[in-house]
């Protein structure tokens, strides 16, 4: 799958406390690998979990410093438009062996959460509109053929009125779907100007 039809990082956070995680500089490394991830795509396949860019963006990170299980994320919050749902939410547990706590050297394992979110934004307000709209040509629609049902196929002053109202409704539907097909292309455009290099 390409990385332009993936998920854009939205915002990330990672645990902190590991024995994996030196204390000296460790806070300033994540900012700067957080910051590093931010805007940036990644894959995403909407049919499998979302463990999956979770153990993506820990693998790249890991790799940054070269030791497995450096990164451990904490909160993923990403932003698709492959899913149909406005937001998809799942949880996971990770289990730390031989976590050291206040500097005591015990061992045992520590039982840590990680939580990774999926937002669709082209399922947003644009797209409730287009939904009540068309709710509302379909009703208008329905009133229009019983009133000319009553009225025997003759024009009437009610008849008019929904005719107007449901012509109304036509043009408004028509510019949310003209400004949902825009700003669909315009975020093509700068998703391909900003990978152009790769």
């Amino acid at each position: 799958m390409s990385v332009l039809n993936g998920a854009r990082v939205l915002s990330l956070s990672f645990h902190s406390g590991t024995t994996k995680q030196p204390e000296l500089s460790a806070s300033t490394l994540k900012r700067e690998v957080e910051k590093f991830w931010i805007q940036t795509h990644i894959p995403f396949d909407p049919e499998k979990s979302l463990v999956h860019p979770l153990q993506f963006l820990q693998n790249k990170c890991d790799a940054v410093v070269g030791v497995a299980g450096y990164f451990l994320i904490k909160d993923l919050f990403l932003s698709s438009d492959l899913t149909d749902q406005k937001l998809i939410t799942q949880k996971f547990e990770h289990t730390l062996q031989g976590t050291c706590h206040g500097g005591s050297g015990s061992s045992h394992e520590l039982v840590i959460d990680q939580v990774v979110k999926v937002l669709n934004p082209s399922l947003g307000r644009v797209h409730r509109d287009l939904r009540v709209k068309l709710d509302r040509f379909l009703k208008l629609e329905e009133a229009y053929n019983q009133e000319l049902k009553e009225s025997n196929n003759q024009t009437t002053k009610s008849l008019v009125q929904i005719f107007e109202q449901i012509e109304q409704v036509r043009k408004d539907l028509y510019a949310l779907n003209q400004l949902r097909f825009q700003r669909d292309m315009y975020r093509r455009e700068i998703r391909q100007l900003k990978y152009s290099d790769f």
